[in-house]
């Protein structure tokens, strides 16, 4: 068999294979315009929130580099074959959610569709708070801070009293400025489950602001979809890029690296290291969540899903 008959054979036989699909009655769905559109949006899907706010967190708490090796082992163990499973079972069945996803994954998407605005409301909280000439959360001198309130300033001053003359104020019960804002301002909770509160108004402003922007993201299907997402995928790379160079210019990021690249072994003798890597993967990679599966229904049938599972799968960007 020479090099045409080959290629009319492999032809012939993907013409048959996307008309058995049709026969079985998998409606059509669009596509994505370029197959570069599904990897920004799954690209957008690992890299967000959880890169900026929850990865740094969990890789200081469980030892800095020791805690990538359970994060990296994970992924290749856990994110890459669950980002296949899912990436194939949309390509192949080509179905939306409800028809192709169980129940208490469609209640998961619910919920997470619920609370994750709420996060985002945080965020848009302090962007429109970091534009003030002096940063709320770095003072003590607002309405909301108490007698208890100290300040970066207080610690360092402190502190150097301490390498002094061997006396230092009393910093006991003294709470941060940010953990006030956080607290008082920007949650400002109640003093029990008991006491409900009233809606706080800019906050509401900002849900209400966030919901719109969701919606005209989708509004047009994934036509329109496919363009947002360079922009809502690459954001979070210029962010974390602009704290990476902030990070590097403050006092002592050389030992913050060293912490961050060099593992302590003893660190992996601790099951809660290993158990916050696996739910790290799962939580970033969105692994079994029905997101990527829907988003990969948009791909052609024969989508080379190989490479785009490896590409999009277990980003320490965020690190």
């Amino acid at each position: 068999m020479d090099e045409r008959d080959l290629s009319l054979s492999l032809s012939e036989e993907k013409e048959e294979n996307t008309r058995a699909v049709d026969e079985k009655g998998i409606r059509d769905r669009p596509t994505w315009r370029k197959s570069l559109d599904f990897l920004v949006s799954a690209i957008g899907l690992n890299v967000g929130l959880a890169n900026v706010w929850r990865f740094p967190y969990l890789c200081f708490k469980n030892g800095g580099g020791a805690f990538l090796i359970p994060y990296l082992l994970f992924t290749v163990m856990i994110a890459i074959p669950g980002h296949v499973l899912d990436i194939s079972m949309g390509q192949r069945f080509r179905q939306g959610l409800v028809k192709s996803m169980a129940f208490a994954q469609i209640v998961l998407m619910i919920q997470f569709s619920i609370s994750y605005p709420i996060i985002l409301v945080w965020a848009v909280k302090y962007a429109v708070a970091s534009f003030s000439t002096n940063l709320p959360w770095s003072t003590c001198h607002n309405d909301w801070n108490t007698a208890n309130c100290v300040t970066p300033n207080d610690v360092k001053l402190n502190a150097t009293e301490l390498l002094g003359n061997g006396t230092a104020g009393n910093l006991s019960g003294k709470v941060s400025a940010a953990m006030k804002f956080w607290n008082l301002q920007v949650l400002q909770k109640s003093a029990g489950i008991e006491q409900i509160g009233s809606l706080v108004p800019d906050l509401s402003v900002y849900l209400l602001v966030v919901w719109i922007g969701l919606y005209f993201c989708t509004f047009k299907g994934i036509g329109w979809s496919s363009k947002i997402v360079y922009v809502t995928a690459t954001l979070p790379f210029l962010f974390i890029f602009a704290i990476l160079i902030r990070s590097l210019l403050l006092e002592g990021a050389s030992e913050g690296i060293k912490f961050f690249l060099i593992p302590d072994p003893r660190k992996l003798l601790d099951p809660s290291v290993w158990v916050s890597a696996g739910s790290q993967v799962l939580f970033t990679n969105a692994v079994a969540s029905g997101v990527l599966l829907t988003l990969s229904t948009f791909n052609d049938y024969h989508h080379n899903l190989w490479r785009y599972a490896c590409t999009c799968s277990g980003y320490v960007y965020g690190g």
